[in-house]
């Protein structure tokens, strides 16, 4: 074949070599353990020690213990559009549907119950004593409540703001509700503080349907709905044992066990799969991957701003903004988390698929213009007898008649 055939093989190549440049452009993919955090707060004027968000608003509630108030804030501007008196609040949680709001207070032993301003208190809720935590069944309008004074688990409904069952349980305040089982956990802590168990507690008998041992002293819990993980925090035999747990909540099998930082209480689901930790031991907050157990934020504040992680007396995510809020011990303050991820290259689909169909189409051309060039180069290579159309010899093996060449002028 000429050389300027051969030439033509470089054309599909070229062409290959540009449909993979625009298949395989870099693309974005979350870089493990690389969470930036955004830290700044909110002056309330006095110590906050509870606070909520309701999912579906982003509105959040934060409770004042020294001065027994509760306020509502915009999750905006942060300014205070609701305030109402609560005399010794403790924990405070929030209905998404109903917009309603719950605050326990210490002092009249009560639970209150708050419109969506904020600023109206429609009922009073008796008998469930001073409970620690609140959790909210929004699926069956149930909100419940730990009491650990009375190791009691007191169930309210909250159509009728009264209390329908109690159930008991061990001492400490981990509660937490997975809204897609219909199921409530509560904690159990052993007499040496060295392990305990975990009850199941379902929401349409309010009775307990199943208890399982775990290998810490269950301080605190926190669900994620999406992946069905319960996350618990506690304390092991010895100081290197397993302080972090995550269990599947349907089959109540151990995912993962690991020992995470010093010794981590408080948490919050954030956006599925991760959780947030406090670990007071160290004065830190730690992001994990909650499929995984891998850290990705690690963070002790931001001293150039005056915040810091010691006392975190409780947390709240907004799925909304992404945005943490955390209140701690001895700050006037709100503090307000936001993150983002850094992220690396890795092989992605980006070309718009009309652009790949005509790639594909110009390639697939120059082929099939090739092979015609190549057989018509094969046909020429022939004797001219043997080629399509020549002339051969009479059947009778006489030489085939030629014209006379015309005689020449002299």
């Amino acid at each position: 074949m000429p050389s300027s055939h051969k030439s033509l093989w470089v054309i599909p190549i070229l062409m290959a070599c540009l449909v993979g440049s625009f298949v395989f452009l870099p693309g974005t993919s979350a870089a493990s353990g690389s969470v930036n955090a955004t830290l700044s707060s909110v002056s309330l004027g006095t110590v906050p020690r509870g606070v909520a968000v309701n999912s579906n608003s982003g509105v959040i509630y934060t409770s004042l213990f020294l001065n027994g108030t509760t306020l509502a804030l915009s999750p905006v501007t942060f300014t205070v559009f609701g305030r109402v008196a609560t005399p010794s609040p403790y924990a405070v949680a929030v209905d998404s549907v109903t917009g309603l709001a719950y605050v326990s207070q210490g002092e009249q032993a009560s639970i209150i119950v708050l419109d969506r301003s904020g600023n109206t208190v429609l009922a009073s809720i008796n008998g469930a004593g001073t409970p620690y935590a609140l959790v909210v069944d929004e699926p069956q309008n149930l909100l419940f409540a730990a009491d650990t004074s009375a190791n009691s688990l007191w169930i309210v409904n909250c159509s009728s703001d009264t209390v329908v069952s109690r159930v008991p349980m061990g001492d400490t305040s981990a509660l937490a509700f997975d809204p897609v089982s219909h199921e409530a956990f509560i904690g159990n802590v052993s007499s040496g503080y060295d392990g305990g168990s975990v009850s199941v507690v379902s929401s349409d008998s309010m009775k307990i349907v199943k208890t399982f041992s775990v290998p810490v002293a269950p301080m605190r819990f926190a669900v994620d709905p999406v992946s069905h993980l319960l996350f618990v925090t506690g304390t092991g035999p010895n100081s290197t044992s397993p302080n972090f747990l995550a269990i599947n909540d349907e089959t109540f099998q151990t995912v993962y066990a690991l020992h995470l930082g010093d010794s981590p209480q408080l948490m919050t689901a954030a956006s599925s799969p991760d959780v947030y930790v406090s670990d007071p031991g160290v004065n830190r907050l730690y992001e994990v991957d909650g499929a995984s157990g891998q850290v990705l934020l690690n963070s002790t504040g931001d001293p150039t701003v005056g915040i810091t992680f010691a006392g975190i007396t409780s947390m709240a995510f907004s799925p909304i903004t992404g945005t943490l809020y955390v209140t701690e011990n001895d700050v006037t303050s709100l503090i307000v988390l936001s993150t983002s991820t850094t992220t690396s290259s890795s092989p992605t689909l980006h070309a718009p698929v009309w652009y790949l169909i005509a790639l594909i189409i110009i390639g697939a051309s120059l082929v099939v213009a090739l092979f015609f060039v190549r057989r018509r180069d094969r046909i020429r290579r022939k004797p001219a007898a043997e080629r399509p159309g020549g002339l051969s010899t009479a059947s009778s093996g006489a030489p085939a008649w030629t014209p006379p060449r015309p005689a020449s002028h002299r």
